[in-house]
C-alpha cells in the first residue's frame, strides 16, 4: 500500500457517530491508523506507547484512529472502557479491514500523510 492512496472508508464510534479517512485527517499533517482487537494480546500491549506517542505528537499535526476488528460489539465496548483512547476509536463493521486494506494479522498500523498516501505499512 506504500506510495498508494488510503482507501476510503467510514465506520461508526462508539456512540454511532460515523468517521471517514478524510475527516480525520482534516487539519492534520499525518494520520495513524491502528488495528487492533479486544482479544489481541500484542495490540493491547501497544497501546500504552501509542498513548505517549499521541501525547507527544498530536499537537503537531498528528491523529490517531483505532479500528477494532472485534466481531462482537460488547467485547469492543468492554476494550474501550478499560483502555481510555484520547482518540476515535471505531468498529469495523464493514470489513474494510481485510477487504480495503488486505488486513490478515494484528496488530497493524497504517501512516499516512495529509494528502491521504500511505507512508508505511506494518504488521
Amino acid at each position: 500500500m506504500v506510495g498508494k492512496q488510503v482507501p476510503e472508508f467510514s465506520l461508526p464510534d462508539k456512540d454511532g457517530k460515523n468517521w471517514q479517512n478524510t475527516a480525520l485527517l482534516q487539519g492534520k499533517k499525518l494520520l495513524l491508523i491502528d488495528f487492533w482487537a479486544s482479544w489481541c494480546g500484542p495490540c493491547r500491549k501497544s497501546i500504552p506507547t501509542l498513548k505517549e506517542i499521541y501525547k507527544e505528537f498530536s499537537g503537531k499535526g498528528l491523529e490517531i484512529v483505532s479500528i477494532s476488528t472485534d466481531k462482537k460489539e460488547d467485547d469492543w465496548r468492554k476494550a474501550l472502557e478499560e483502555e481510555q483512547f484520547p482518540w476515535p476509536s471505531l468498529w469495523d463493521t464493514q470489513n474494510v479491514f481485510p477487504e480495503k486494506f488486505n488486513g490478515k494479522a494484528i496488530p497493524m498500523f497504517i501512516l499516512v500523510d495529509e494528502n491521504g498516501v500511505v507512508l508505511d505499512d506494518t504488521v
